[in-house]
């Protein structure tokens, strides 16, 4: 029987580099048994709004 290797990524801070340009967030949410939810929100502002901003 072999050992398995531990791998660990950087999928985290991959994640959390590009949300903090993007001044967005995340969230993860896990249960044994239940599974796993993650919700990523990146704020957008509408055409109508940038241009305002721009004005």
């Amino acid at each position: 029987m072999t050992r398995r290797k531990e791998k660990r990524g950087i999928g985290l801070k991959n994640i959390n580099s590009r949300l903090d340009k993007l001044k967005g967030t995340y969230d993860i949410q896990s249960e044994i048994g239940e599974g796993t939810k993650v919700t990523v929100t990146i704020p957008c502002i509408m055409e109508e709004q940038a241009e305002a901003i721009h004005a």
